[in-house]
């Protein structure tokens, strides 16, 4: 688990989403732009060999301190 930083990371999110990743952000009516706000913003941690995103309420505080408006994911 990485720690929150004051900014947040420039990295490129990938461009190719796995079936599985596409079908579960269907079903539970996560967009596109949550799916990149969670490559941008969210906490990165590998489980079982897969790298897992998540944008919990830390990361929502957090970046609200910094302006940012993260609430509607």
């Amino acid at each position: 688990m990485h720690d929150l930083r004051d900014d947040h990371r420039d990295a490129s999110p990938p461009t190719i989403l796995t079936h599985h990743a596409r079908s579960r952000s269907r079903t539970r009516g996560i967009s596109k732009e949550g799916i990149a706000a969670a490559f941008d913003y969210g906490r990165l941690r590998s489980i079982r060999g897969a790298d897992v995103y998540t944008l919990g309420w830390r990361e929502v505080q957090h970046y609200a301190r910094l302006g940012i408006d993260l609430s509607r994911w």
